[in-house]
């Protein structure tokens, strides 16, 4: 990231690195990753590019499993993938979006909220050959 030129020109290559950076140091004990989520996020709802805000966001659900009690930010995160993956044709986001919502709902004893999903991402992963 340091040697990353700063500019308007590689904003989305710091984004991706970022968000890379928070996929990569999940479990870690370190406020590295959860600063880079959100660096990676602000940067690409920024740039208003939907695949790179979802690839983003799947960074921030990954720092959101640091400990019990974050089921809910981790169903806003879903949703928000869902709704990305749903409106702009990125399939694997709104499967990735489904089963973290199930995961969510699940936590939170919803469990017909999370055969809902389960039911969702079948379906999806069927029209799209998508192996689960």
């Amino acid at each position: 990231l340091g040697a990353l030129p700063e500019g308007p020109g590689t904003e989305a290559a710091r984004c991706r690195l970022l968000a890379t950076v928070a996929l990569e140091s999940r479990g870690v004990r370190s406020p590295r990753g959860p600063r880079a989520a959100a660096e990676a996020e602000g940067i690409a709802r920024r740039l208003d590019d939907p695949a790179l805000l979802a690839f983003a966001l799947n960074g921030v659900f990954m720092q959101s499993c640091t400990r019990a009690g974050l089921a809910p930010r981790r169903d806003s995160v879903g949703a928000e993938l869902v709704a990305l993956g749903a409106r702009h044709g990125l399939v694997n986001y709104e499967v990735l979006g489904r089963l973290i919502r199930l995961q969510a709902r699940s936590a939170r004893a919803d469990f017909t909220a999370a055969d809902e999903h389960a039911a969702a991402v079948d379906r999806l992963a069927e029209r799209h050959e998508r192996p689960l």
